[in-house]
């Protein structure tokens, strides 16, 4: 079968041989005519003729492109024995062990390493380049129907326009034949080329696989080759470094008294001598990181290439997906560049220390002895050799100082290309392996899978390796000290719980007493209230620190993960049980209903000895003897767990505790009882996965919903501290205004003024210094502490969803329609996805939060602040208003393939019809921008009271409580005259509302 493919395929190749030196011929000639045609601009139709010779030069090139690449498909399948048996050869080359190295001077050792450096960077850029290309034939296999049936489709078409084209004797019909005639020739060379290329893919693949073994032999053996350089050099540096030591201490102990100068010389050695010896050794160790960090990024693209390629049979076998979660559970975790900037940072320091020393370092006629004659010639003799060893010391130092900053900045690439390698596979584990089954469904052995699953647990001798990782725990110093201030703490806690308990009691007998109450109160309740939580989950913490360290017993391991994967919950359930004290932060200071609180921490106990051990047991199954637990008795407790969630939820929604207040801070709205409901079918729907055999993806989604909701509540809780304080500044205001009335009356009645009328009095209060309403500002207050906290959810949200962006890559295959763009002049087709729908729906509703919020938070946050009239506040807040809502319409309509390009000729058409036909509007649409930024009428000028101002109208309110949507065209069209608003300021002198009217005219005429 595969002679008869051969020949047919040759048999094409030859027929195609003619085809393709007519094609040379006629570029030539089409290059000529083209020429001519662009230098004669009198020629008819000189643009038209241009461009068809320029689109058949341009076919004539694709056809060329598309018989090069033929002919590679073509050798990869007829030369493929050829080829793999070279490569295979080759591979059993570089497996051979390089020779051992020579002993060579350090000079030329260093040169050596420098170009075996250089190669090994070059074979690692050849083997990514390898395993590129086999990842994008990998890639193609799925693709190429697709081109395909593209190509042949285009091709029927362009032999459609060839016959049904009329030729004629004009130059341009003459051009047009020859453009129709290369389009059809490219178009049949490239189904020939699709054809191959689909054809000879696993030959391409197998070749990039030999190739990829071969590079990466060659990378091994270069590896072996550097590393034995650097151990020959290590080696004689540190045998010069002995030396010098030996020499050093062998003049120490046959010379008696010596002078303080040279013994300060000699000493100086022995540190540079040691320092030598612990740099060689940190050069070794540098090494090493460089081979791990090599071999660990090989590890992590061998496994990036095999999911990539076993992704289109991850929906067949559970096991293969298990198999691939497994290898990547294996993968290394990601390095800390940080420890290597500073390693860089301690040694440029130590470079500069080494060449001080080397400066100061003196003639030896220049050093004194104790007494401060020189040295006598004997001694100059014995210092002379000291101070030569200390430069060669000191060189030495230097080089192997440059050198480690070399090798540290390669670590630190290496480590970079480690970083890359695991963000890509994380991100391909998220895309092809997060929707895909792990575990098998159920089916009717499962009950008997879980027993024998129990049963191979308690044969792996569970208690023993508990007591012996106990036993290690206590009698290993890393692990009993943090055990140890552990039960201290706990000790600790219970001493002091009965001033806890009197805090509180004192803290809420002030709360709701003007004169007592504050917001400290509050806030020290908080804060007491999770240290008193803390040390029980600090001994969590320990014991679960304890048992992971116990590294030669995997099933104390696996528990520790568990325990310590479980604190963050235990913690989170003893602050809400302080929190729901009689005393404390819910019922004290919240004022919530005691009832309504101990509904909703009803199922505390299940939470405490129930939840939180089947977490631990879920976290365990999951680490321990890779996964072989995770789909009987993981599933198991995982189910459990949705059950036990489903019952605190609902405890909870009967509470009444809300997940969304409206504009009034009422948690009874629509949305409110959606986002319950969506809580109380999580867990199950979940649990309903888990049946099915997405486990894993089961537990990731419930714990990022689970993770969202305490990220809400923790913002609830904040809003109600900010109300409480807001109520009590609002108590405390209302408070220092009733004693200043008191204190005034009573100042007054000592005067004998007590006959004066209460109206007169209020009356020239009110206009000496206008009362705030407190009312007012206390709801503002509460809008932008909504709007802001609204905001820091949803940015909190966002980013903790963001790390499964991968996962939902599906939707990008979801084609919904296509669109057409031009790039540069360059028309394409634009697929318009199901993923791009859902992020513009995204943008708009982000847009509307915005557009709602953020004009409340200029007015209170910003505007309020500065000297603005009211007409300016108000025209930036309405024109911020617009903008948003221009800006996210924009990016959310572009999402959907409709660009401003597309709009402009609309919005110009749609602008001259309006201007014609709709004169009214876009005159009131004018003036309202007119008025909003020139401001000649302000908000508080009289002339029926605007209230507001619109881009087409104004809401204005009359004398006498009168409506009317007043045109804006009619304020800048007409004549009037507007006085101030002085009536609100004399109504308060009149008691009759037609008396202040009467004197507000007067006042304003």
């Amino acid at each position: 079968m595969r002679l008869i493919t051969k020949l047919l395929i040759t048999g094409l190749l030859m027929l195609s041989l003619p085809l393709s030196a007519n094609a040379a011929l006629n570029e030539q000639q089409l290059a000529q005519e083209l020429k001519q045609a662009e230098s004669n601009k009198n020629t008819p139709n000189q643009a038209e003729l241009v461009e068809a010779l320029q689109s058949a030069l341009n076919w004539i090139n694709e056809s060329k492109e598309s018989a090069q690449r033929t002919q590679q498909y073509q050798k990869s399948i007829s030369d493929f024995p050829k080829l793999t048996r070279e490569l295979r050869q080759q591979l059993s080359d570089e497996s051979t062990p390089p020779l051992p190295a020579a002993s060579i001077p350090a000079s030329d050792a260093e040169q050596q390493i420098l170009q075996i450096s250089s190669q090994l960077l070059e074979v690692s850029r050849q083997l990514q380049q390898e395993l590129d290309r086999s990842r994008a034939i990998s890639d193609s296999l799925s693709q190429v129907p697709l081109k395909q049936a593209t190509a042949r489709k285009d091709l029927t078409e362009a032999e459609r326009r060839l016959q049904n084209l009329v030729v004629t004797s004009t130059p341009l019909a003459q051009a047009q034949s020859n453009q129709l005639q290369a389009e059809v020739a490219a178009r049949k060379a490239l189904v020939d080329e699709l054809e191959l290329e689909q054809l000879s893919a696993n030959n391409r693949q197998e070749l990039a696989r030999l190739q990829a073994d071969v590079l990466r032999k060659r990378h091994e053996r270069l590896d072996l080759q550097l590393q034995d350089l650097r151990n020959s050099l290590n080696t004689q540096r540190q045998r010069e470094a002995e030396q010098a030591l030996e020499r050093t201490q062998q003049l120490v102990e046959q010379s008696g008294d010596l002078p303080k100068s040279i013994s300060e010389q000699l000493k100086i050695n022995q540190e540079l001598s040691r320092a030598l010896n612990e740099q060689a050794a940190r050069m070794d160790d540098i090494a090493n990181q460089q081979r791990t960090a090599a071999a660990q990024t090989i590890q992590v693209r061998q496994a990036l290439s095999t999911i990539r390629e076993q992704a289109q049979w991850l929906g067949v076998s559970t096991a293969l997906g298990e198999t691939l979660r497994a290898q990547v559970a294996r993968l290394p975790d990601m390095p800390k560049p940080q420890q290597l900037d500073g390693d860089m940072a301690k040694l440029r320091v130590q470079r500069l220390s080494f060449e001080n020393l080397l400066n100061k370092i003196e003639p030896a006629a220049d050093y004194k002895q104790n007494d401060g004659k020189p040295l006598t010639a004997s001694q100059q003799r014995l210092l002379q050799p000291q101070l030569k060893t200390q430069r060669e010391l000191l060189n030495s130092l230097l080089s192997g100082c440059d050198s480690q900053i070399l090798e540290l900045t390669k670590l630190k690439v290496a480590n970079t290309q480690l970083i890359d390698a695991l963000t890509e596979i994380k991100d391909a584990t998220h895309r092809y392996l997060f929707w895909a089954a792990d575990v098998d469904p159920l089916s009717v052995s499962a009950p008997l899978d879980v027993i024998q699953s129990l049963n191979r647990l308690l044969s792996l001798d569970t208690l023993s390796q508990l007591s012996q990782a106990f036993l290690m725990m206590i009698t290993t110093k890393e692990t009993l000290l943090p055990l140890f201030g552990a039960l201290l703490l706990v000790g600790f806690s219970f001493y002091s719980r009965r001033h806890y308990q009197a805090f509180m009691e004192r803290a809420s007998s002030k709360v709701g007493k003007v004169t007592q109450d504050h917001i400290s109160l509050t806030l020290r309740t908080v804060f007491w209230s999770i240290l008193v939580a803390l040390p029980l989950p600090v001994l969590w913490a320990a014991l679960g620190y304890g048992l992971q360290n116990a590294w030669p017993y995997p099933m104390a391991v696996a528990i520790g993960d568990g325990v310590t994967a479980a604190l963050p919950v235990l913690w989170a359930f003893m602050i809400s049980a302080a929190f729901a004290h009689p005393n404390g932060l819910f019922i004290a200071h919240f004022r919530w209903e005691e009832q309504q609180v101990k509904r909703a921490m009803r199922y505390y106990l299940m939470s405490i000895w129930l939840i939180v051990p089947l977490l631990m047991a879920l976290v365990t199954f999951d680490n321990l003897d890779d996964r072989a637990f995770a789909g009987s008795l993981g599933r198991a407790c995982f189910i459990m767990l949705c059950v036990a969630l489903s019952l605190l939820t609902t405890s909870l929604k009967r509470a009444g505790i809300p997940l969304y207040l409206n504009k009034q801070g009422d948690g009874e709205n629509l949305i409110n009882h959606a986002l319950w409901w969506i809580l109380l079918c999580a867990p199950l729907v979940a649990a309903f996965a888990s049946l099915l055999g997405y486990f894993n993806t089961a537990q990731i989604l419930l714990a990022r919903l689970e993770s969202s909701v305490a990220i809400w509540f923790i913002l609830l809780v904040v809003y109600y501290i900010i109300r409480r304080w807001m109520l009590i500044q609002r108590r405390r205001i209302a408070f220092e205004r009733a004693k200043q009335r008191r204190a005034e009356r009573l100042e007054k009645r000592t005067k004998g003024e007590e006959d004066s009328t209460p109206h007169s009095v209020e009356g020239s209060q009110d206009i000496e210094e206008p009362v705030v309403d407190l009312d007012a500002i206390s709801a503002q207050s509460l809008r932008l502490v909504r709007s802001i906290l609204t905001m820091i959810a949803l940015v909190s949200l966002i980013w903790l969803w963001s790390e499964l962006h991968s996962a939902f890559a599906f939707l990008e295959n979801i084609r919904l329609w296509d669109v057409t763009s031009s790039s540069q002049g360059v028309e394409s087709l634009q697929p318009i996805t199901l993923g791009a729908v859902l992020i513009a729906i995204l943008v708009m509703i982000v847009t509307v939060q915005l557009v709602k919020n953020l004009p409340a938070l200029l007015e209170l946050g910003l505007l309020q602040h500065l000297d603005l009239t009211p007409g300016t506040g108000y025209a930036i807040t309405t024109i911020t208003k617009y903008l948003l809502l221009l800006i996210g319409g924009l990016i959310g309509f572009s999402m959907l393939g409709i660009e401003w390009a597309k709009l402009q000729w609309l919005v110009a058409a749609l602008t001259l019809g309006l201007g014609f036909g709709l004169q009214e509007i876009v005159a009131n649409f004018a003036s309202g921008l007119i008025i909003l930024f020139e401001k000649p009428i302000r908000i508080g000028r009289y002339r029926n009271h605007p209230r507001s101002h619109r881009i087409r109208n104004q809401n204005q309110y009359a004398r006498h409580h009168d409506f009317r949507l007043g045109p804006q065209r009619d304020h800048c069209a007409q004549q009037g005259l507007y006085h101030r608003a002085v009536y609100q300021l004399v109504a308060k002198r009149c008691r009759h509302p037609r008396s202040a009217y009467r004197a507000c005219r007067s006042h304003s005429q």
